[in-house]
């Protein structure tokens, strides 16, 4: 019962970075002076290389790439900027409140203790899994248009959709399995029309949505889109949908071992593992998250092999 209470890995990660800027926004309500924007921006720079190490480059020879260069140079004038629009919030609040009697210490303390509970709650090691949970924000931040949302369901796929709608909530999984076989889909537009079926969907839809992303000869449909993320979510409690999703991610991780960052976080996994009530459910969880752990090891190894 505790553990549901307890806020997830990534709302706890999500706070610690909000922590980033609240350090400017402090300094900048006590009326520090403009210097510490510098500082408060070194501090964001210093999560981003922990945190999202693959918008960095991994050798200096990359250094060389006119692309590169221009891409770390946005990435500091973004982070100046947030760090000074925080700062001047702060600061402008002060003029209308009054200013807050803090010292600079404290202002500084803040993002640094968050940075060092960040170490603590999530090792950079693991970061990597992290990537796409701010790709769409870091994308739009350079100036780069966000993904373009799949084409609608054609008449085959609105078939299929009606055709799984139709089946009673308890229906086996080979009869989801046997109508999706049967149909030539578009993998996209058929897990977006089974988004939009509800939160979360129907269990059938649902089956057959983890049927679709853990597909090991379409696993090319799954690349960049990390739908697998909110439907391993909405599994939650069904054990035999967790350990139908679990047995075939392994799976497509065999075919497709890149595929591991559009898979849901490996603490995820591991915790629906600890609390599932069904053995087969936990070992199948347990089996997916030691295959997440090594894939994200391997290619943090070969980064790192990479740089030398």
């Amino acid at each position: 019962m505790l553990e549901r209470l307890l806020p997830s890995r990534i709302v706890v990660m999500m706070i610690l970075a909000g922590g980033l800027y609240l350090g400017p926004f402090l300094a900048g309500l006590s009326r520090q002076p403009p210097w510490t924007i510098g500082a408060f921006a070194a501090i964001m720079l210093l999560w981003s290389v922990l945190y999202r190490s693959s918008s960095w480059p991994r050798r200096p020879g990359d250094l060389a790439k006119p692309e590169v260069v221009a891409a770390l140079v946005v990435s500091v004038v973004v982070t100046a900027v947030l760090a000074s629009v925080f700062h001047l919030a702060g600061l402008g609040l002060s003029h209308i409140a009054g200013a807050l009697p803090l010292p600079l210490p404290v202002a500084l303390s803040i993002p640094i203790l968050c940075m060092a509970a960040a170490v603590i709650v999530q090792s950079p090691r693991k970061a990597a899994q992290m990537d796409a949970f701010l790709d769409d924000a870091l994308r739009q931040l350079k100036g780069f248009p966000a993904d373009p949302s799949p084409a609608g369901p054609d008449a085959a796929t609105l078939a299929v959709v009606r055709a799984i709608g139709e089946l009673p909530p308890d229906a086996p999984v080979c009869d989801v399995e046997a109508i999706v076989g049967e149909a030539a889909i578009d993998a996209a537009a058929m897990i977006a029309a089974i988004d939009a079926m509800g939160v979360p969907p129907p269990r059938p839809a649902l089956a057959a949505a983890v049927l679709i992303v853990t597909d090991p000869s379409g696993g090319s449909a799954l690349a960049g889109r990390s739908e697998a993320g909110w439907i391993f979510d909405a599994l939650r409690g069904d054990g035999e949908l967790e350990t139908l999703f679990a047995e075939r991610a392994v799976a497509l991780l065999a075919v497709s071992p890149h595929l591991w960052r559009e898979m849901p976080y490996a603490y995820d996994v591991a915790e629906a593992a600890a609390r599932s009530p069904d053995p087969q459910a936990a070992r199948a969880l347990d089996d997916l998250c030691r295959h997440l752990d090594a894939l994200s090891r391997a290619d943090d190894d070969a980064g790192r092999t990479d740089a030398v």
